[in-house]
């Protein structure tokens, strides 16, 4: 997704890094200029936004998308000045998901897309009985082979992992209820309730007065003790803080 962000939007070979709302884009670039201005570095750091509509036709698709839309706020800087950019996207997580990405190349019409694209089929592993040689093959080319929009989404949400869109209140509603401890009753019988507006809820597991609006979900774990750093910064004096070993592990 970010190739072709920075074909569609990019100018003298810039790069760019991809964040799902402005506020996230615009700390990106705020990072950026301070970490480069240490180096007494300067250099245009453009943020854009693009909006992904729903009427056009997805890649693979017969008939026009009934998805609903998406949008992308691409940092932009030239391509040699990777370095000041890269940390912000690792110690972050606030990146778009890989699943985000998937989702807004299908809302991408088919010429945005070479017509017989090569892929890399990676080892998944080394036993002689499953490991896979990794081999390069085209994409068929004939119209209509993807599977439809309603079949798609069937498999995922039959066999995958992913609720429906229409679900994403009651999920997070249920999740926050399960981590707060308030849920009086979490068996499987009871799942299709958990998340509703009308659960029974009890005193919290946690701890005296902790309810469901004293946790906050964040997309990944580097998102999560990111987020955690800026707020107890906020209402800390200004001063440095001190990580031992990689922040990611």
């Amino acid at each position: 997704m970010a190739s072709v962000c920075e074909q569609k939007f990019g100018v003298n070979g810039e790069q760019c890094l991809l964040f799902p709302t402005s506020a996230v884009a615009n700390h990106c670039r705020a990072f950026i200029i301070h970490q480069a201005a240490k180096d007494g570095v300067q250099f245009p750091v453009r943020i854009t936004q693009f909006l992904l509509h729903p009427d056009n036709k997805g890649r693979g698709n017969c008939t026009p998308s009934l998805k609903p839309g998406a949008e992308l706020h691409m940092v932009l800087f030239p391509a040699d000045k990777i370095q000041y950019a890269k940390p912000f996207w690792q110690h972050t997580g606030m990146g778009i998901s890989s699943r985000y990405a998937e989702y807004c190349l299908t809302l991408l019409p088919e010429e945005t897309f070479p017509a017989s694209p090569t892929i890399y089929t990676k080892p998944k592993s080394a036993h002689r009985y499953y490991s896979v040689k990794g081999q390069r093959q085209s994409l068929p080319t004939t119209p209509c082979v993807a599977l439809s929009d309603d079949y798609s989404t069937y498999l995922e949400e039959r066999y995958g992992r992913n609720l429906s869109q229409d679900a994403a209140t009651f999920a997070k509603r249920a999740l926050r209820r399960r981590i707060a401890g308030v849920l009086l009753r979490d068996e499987p019988a009871d799942w299709d309730a958990v998340g509703s507006t009308n659960s029974e809820l009890q005193p919290s597991t946690r701890g005296p007065g902790v309810t469901e609006d004293d946790v906050y979900l964040y997309p990944t774990g580097m998102a999560a003790i990111w987020n955690a750093h800026q707020m107890i910064s906020a209402f800390r004096p200004a001063t440095k803080s001190v990580a031992f070993g990689s922040v990611f592990l």
